[in-house]
């Protein structure tokens, strides 16, 4: 068996997309990624959708830049790793999904108005455009629905929705998400 992590995380500096995304969503981090360890290079990886588009990257590039928030890990087989390897192989280069993150904040402000005043309903993503640019969030959906069944369409899934799929695994605690991010804890 292998393991197979999704993770939640925000810049460790300010940048205003992160704190908008953030803010409307209600949450503590802004991005999703997806880590594995690969036997073959005996180096981690992380798999992301970022403004550059789809990509990969070393764990330890990817810490620079990034504070890890919440993890939750899952056990795959082999071959369901190598689903994920191919899969995300096949996706770097794609382009990132920026009317796809427009067409999120639309879905999020005309479901809070049909709230608001009771209107029954759902808005989906309007800006839905397959497999041609990803967002993070649907990144992460497609090595989720590798090795479990999703409900709906991840084009209309937010950072909430995301999180709340991947709590069925195995949740890092503080001290581990501690030494992901460099931190050394204080022993008395």
């Amino acid at each position: 068996m292998n393991s197979v992590s999704i993770g939640f995380s925000r810049p460790k500096t300010w940048k205003p997309l992160a704190w908008l995304i953030m803010l409307v969503e209600g949450t503590e981090y802004s991005h999703v990624f997806v880590t594995w360890h690969c036997s073959n290079i005996n180096r981690r990886k992380i798999f992301e959708a970022v403004g550059s588009g789809i990509r990969i990257l070393s764990n330890v590039n990817f810490k620079k830049h990034a504070e890890v928030v919440e993890l939750y890990s899952f056990q795959v087989t082999d071959d369901q790793l190598l689903d994920i390897e191919q899969s995300a192989h096949d996706m770097t280069g794609r382009p990132y999904g920026y009317k796809a993150l427009v067409g999120l904040g639309i879905m999020r402000t005309f479901n809070f108005i049909n709230r608001l005043f009771g209107i029954k309903g759902h808005q989906h993503n309007p800006f839905k455009d397959g497999d041609y640019s990803q967002i993070c969030v649907e990144a992460a959906g497609m090595v989720l629905s590798k090795f479990i069944e999703l409900p709906n369409n991840i084009e209309d899934y937010g950072l909430l929705k995301i999180n709340s799929i991947s709590q069925i695994g195995e949740k890092a605690n503080q001290e581990k998400l501690d030494r992901i991010n460099g931190k050394v804890s204080k022993k008395n």
